[in-house]
Order: structure tokens, then C-alpha cells, then sequence
């Protein structure tokens, strides 16, 4: 292995980007049609840092009912704003500044209205938030020198609406607890394999020693 291809990957090492998915809505004043709402839907780093060091498109694939359903944006801020009247999955794919690594999938569901609200109100606002992580385990060198070199940084709350605090550290908890659960599963079906292997080896030898015995028995 060429220690200075680019492509090599670092055994061993993770490194982890939070981000924050959401969406804004608010009331439209007058109906456009059938359409309610506006809504804008994004994805934001958590730690107030330039996320298009490292992420340089950002999918949006909106219901089938739009007419453009497909929105892909290519830089910070990484936001789709649109009018409607329902709620639905956005599917979200985000690409990475190194090609060698495979976009990752994720999806926000488009909430067009707080679970409690004042009703009556001229222009009702809803603003719903959820915290991810971006994991790359044995990251190519390059994505790995890219992600190092971004300035330390701190989680600025007034950019957004919730705040994490205790909903964070519980939605850190649940995300690592999950990702242990599944590393382990992974463990498991691989010494599963390793252990069916040489079960299988153990058969095969005790199959040639017996068609030897009986060999020597005819010969």
C-alpha cells in the first residue's frame, strides 16, 4: 500500500461532524392556491464552523407534487424554501469535499405546524429541529486532513431555535448507544463468519482423512 495515495484509508480512526437538520414554517397571510404555508428546510452545522469545507452539495428531494422535486444546492447555506400545504419526508443526501467517501442519506420531516400553537394568530410560526452526526470511520487521508483543518469552534445557540442542551446530550446518548449497538452486531456476524469458516475447514479435513482411510483400505 502507497503510504501517500490519497486514497488510503486511516484503520482505526473516527471522527464525527455534528449537524442540525430542520425546518421553519410559517402561516401564509393569504392562500396561494391550495398552499398554506411557507417553509424553509435546511441543514447547518452545529458548532458555528464553515460546513462547505467539507460538505460541498446537499440533495433535497422533495414530495413527487413539486414541480421541481429534486433541489440540489452546491454551497453554504444548504436551505431549500418553498410554499404548500402538507407535510412530508424530505429525503436529504449530502456529498463530501473527498470524493472517495460515500454521500450519506438522512431525511427531515417537514412540520408545518407546532404541536401547540396559538390559534387565530395572523402569522402562525413553527420551527422544528433535530441533532445528527456525521461519522467517518477510516476516513480517507484527505477527508480526514480536511476535517483537522477546520478551526476549533463553539455551538452558537442564537442560530437556532431549539436549545439542545439536555435534548442534545440525550439525542448524543441515543445516537451512540445505537451506533454501539449496530459496531456490535457487525462483531458478531463477523466472528459468526469466522467461526462458520473454520467449522467448515474442520469438516473438509476430517473428509479428506476419511476418503485417505479408505484409499489405503482399497489400495
Amino acid at each position: 500500500m502507497d503510504p501517500n495515495n490519497p486514497q488510503n484509508r486511516l484503520k482505526g480512526v473516527t471522527l464525527v461532524k455534528g449537524i442540525v437538520m430542520g425546518n421553519t414554517a410559517y402561516k401564509l397571510r393569504e392562500k396561494d392556491g391550495d398552499r398554506t404555508h411557507e417553509w424553509k428546510v435546511y441543514l447547518r452545522p452545529y458548532l458555528d464552523e464553515d460546513i462547505g469545507r467539507y460538505i460541498t452539495k446537499v440533495q433535497f428531494k422533495l414530495h413527487d407534487s413539486y414541480k421541481n422535486s429534486n433541489i440540489q444546492i452546491e454551497k453554504p447555506p444548504f436551505e431549500v424554501t418553498e410554499t404548500g400545504w402538507g407535510e412530508f419526508d424530505v429525503n436529504v443526501k449530502i456529498f463530501f469535499a473527498d470524493i472517495n467517501e460515500k454521500p450519506i442519506q438522512t431525511f427531515h420531516y417537514i412540520r408545518l405546524h407546532a404541536p401547540l400553537h396559538n390559534e387565530g394568530t395572523e402569522n402562525e410560526f413553527c420551527g422544528v429541529e433535530h441533532y445528527e452526526e456525521l461519522v467517518f470511520q477510516d476516513p480517507t487521508s484527505v477527508m480526514a486532513d480536511i476535517l483537522n483543518s477546520i478551526p476549533p469552534a463553539i455551538h452558537n445557540p442564537t442560530s437556532f431555535f431549539t436549545h439542545f442542551g439536555d435534548v442534545h446530550n440525550q439525542q448524543i446518548s441515543t445516537i451512540r448507544n445505537a451506533r454501539q449497538l449496530i459496531q456490535k452486531e457487525i462483531e458478531d456476524l463477523k466472528k459468526n463468519i469466522i467461526d462458520g469458516h473454520e467449522f467448515l475447514q474442520s469438516k473438509i479435513s476430517e473428509l479428506k482423512n476419511v476418503n485417505i482411510k479408505k484409499e489405503l483400505l482399497e489400495g
